[in-house]
């Protein structure tokens, strides 16, 4: 179930603490470990070896990252790929996840942030979190991006069908000294 709480003036709350952003992505990845193996989907996490310090709710964005791959997991027949990276420039944190799977065509890109909106028919969908084509509620983006904007961040997407998509979560590098 999505904790999706907001103010009357549409803001979430964040509980913000300094953490290690590259830390926190391997604890994810290994926590989809055995769905990656069930699923016999290459899996690969690349990250800068050295700490990646970020001010932001640490519970929040493992949520926004996990629902990005388990999104991802569902959308991959067996045997598919999987890639999360992270990069950075002086502005922004980076966080990618590359999938091989059935991508979303152009006209569907648009809506599949929006509440509700599910890409497939849900006539097909399977009710596994994880199976191929799993349904879901059509929330996990729009909480993922709701996330991301709480954070003065967002999301993009760039996806062919039968080609797979790239979601690209990117978070403003603020230090805590910085903070409002």
């Amino acid at each position: 179930m999505h904790e999706i709480t907001q103010d009357t003036n549409g803001s979430m709350t964040l509980n913000k603490e300094e953490f290690d952003l590259r830390q926190l992505l391997q604890e994810i990845f290994s926590e989809y470990s055995l769905t990656f193996e069930q699923r016999k989907q290459k899996a690969n996490l690349s990250t800068d070896s050295s700490p990646m310090h970020f001010f932001g709710d640490r519970h929040k964005i493992k949520q926004m990252i996990g629902e990005l791959i388990q999104n991802a997991i569902k959308y991959i027949p067996d045997g598919g790929e999987i890639t999360v990276s992270s990069t950075s420039d002086s502005q922004y944190q980076f966080i990618d996840i590359i999938d091989s799977g059935i991508g979303i065509p152009n006209e569907e890109q648009g809506k599949i942030f929006e509440k509700f909106y599910e890409v497939q028919n849900s006539d097909y969908h399977s009710s596994s979190s994880s199976d191929f084509m799993g349904c879901g509620m059509g929330l996990g983006l729009t909480f993922a991006k709701a996330i991301a904007e709480a954070h003065e961040g967002g999301i993009r997407v760039v996806s062919q069908v039968n080609e797979g998509s790239q979601f690209r979560v990117y978070l403003p590098v603020i230090l805590k000294d910085n903070q409002k």
